[in-house]
């Protein structure tokens, strides 16, 4: 049996143009756009107990983001503004849980936005802490400054992984965890360029968490993009194969990082 915790790691506060694009190219941006056009959404994170291992998938907000509102900025635009009550940081929830962060086999980062990294530092001791190579690669360049900020992996050992050419997937790519097929990080490019799909498979069903693919339900059902892309064709590429897994009988849940419909829980495979 494969036991995902799904846990709440905090806020975020963006414009409404962030999950779903908008006509107006500044609404990704918050710039020119009033309050009232800004939701908050969760920000989630995925504990796997896996027979073989402990896995996180994504690591929330960084305590030093605790408390903040929306009149203190996260990063150098208004994209996106960090609420992280007391409790909600991933090593308490860890240690809630039983777990110590030096008992994580794997912590993979989804893609590196700040949401999704901020806490690498909490989890700083886990055995492997990786993120797939075109991620890396991008954070490595000074074209995607405005995005990925090295503070917040600065002193951590983080390994890069590369996805093979199995046929699994949109793009026809995957990295097999333990290579039996039950956890496969799936190439799903378009909002990033190493963004992957977490596939869990147990039991004939399965689990995918997405990340950012989409940031709802109604973004696969209607093939509603992100406001940020990388590449506009991949990302509707990667959307409508969630689009269609969703569909398959044995789909136990699609898991979006930001759905304000999915709910701390826990879900057995």
């Amino acid at each position: 049996m494969i036991k995902i915790h799904v846990l709440q790691t905090g806020r975020v506060s963006v414009d409404i143009g962030v999950p779903l694009r908008q006509k107006n190219p500044f609404a990704v941006t918050g710039f020119f756009r009033s309050a009232k056009h800004r939701v908050w959404l969760p920000v989630t994170t995925y504990l796997i107990e896996h027979p073989n291992g402990l896995v996180l998938i994504d690591t929330g907000w960084h305590t030093s983001k605790r408390n903040i509102t929306v009149k203190r900025k996260f990063g150098l635009l208004p994209i996106s503004y960090a609420d992280l009550p007391k409790g909600m940081a991933i090593n308490e929830q860890l240690e809630r849980l039983g777990n110590k962060t030096s008992d994580l086999d794997y912590v993979f980062i989804s893609h590196m936005d700040g949401d999704h990294i901020d806490g690498l530092r909490l989890v700083k001791d886990a055995k492997n802490i990786m993120v797939s190579r075109e991620e890396w690669k991008d954070s490595q360049s000074k074209k995607y400054g405005y995005r990925y900020h090295s503070e917040v992996w600065n002193g951590v050992d983080v390994g890069t992984f590369e996805f093979a050419n199995n046929g699994i997937g949109p793009f026809g790519k995957s990295f097999d965890v333990f290579g039996d097929g039950s956890i496969q990080l799936v190439s799903t490019p378009g909002h990033s360029h190493g963004l992957f799909t977490t596939l869990v498979q147990g039991n004939e069903k399965f689990v995918a968490i997405i990340g950012d693919v989409g940031y709802m339900k109604k973004s696969w059902e209607e093939i509603w993009l992100p406001g940020l892309t990388v590449d506009k064709d991949a990302a509707i590429r990667s959307l409508k194969w969630v689009q269609n897994i969703s569909r398959k009988q044995n789909c136990e849940a699609i898991l979006a990082t930001h759905d304000p419909s999915i709910k701390p829980q826990i879900i057995e495979i």
